[in-house]
């Protein structure tokens, strides 16, 4: 860690990035570069849930959930996460835990 320069270590540690070993050490990888394929399925089945909801905000949180899968920037489906006035309060994606 040490080695790495300061932006290489807040990516390293941050929640949304894997480590794997590489030639000559290890590389940072984004999650949603790292799981691409499986995420892009999620990505299409959320934003087909999305479409079937009935609920505001659990339209806008599967949605916002949909982009955050493909692009790797969580806060605005956290941020819909919390807002979730339903029954149905889905957790799914990387967490901090």
């Amino acid at each position: 860690m040490r080695s790495l320069s300061e932006s290489d270590r807040s990516r390293a540690t941050g929640f949304f990035t894997t480590i794997r070993r590489a030639a000559g050490g290890f590389t940072i990888i984004p999650y949603n570069v790292e799981y691409q394929p499986e995420l892009a399925l999620a990505a299409s089945l959320l934003r087909e849930a999305a479409q079937s909801a009935s609920e505001p905000t659990l339209e806008s949180f599967l949605t916002r959930r949909a982009d955050a899968f493909l692009s790797n920037n969580y806060y605005d489906s956290d941020v819909a996460w919390m807002e979730l006035t339903g029954a149905i309060q889905p957790t799914i994606g990387p967490t901090s835990v």
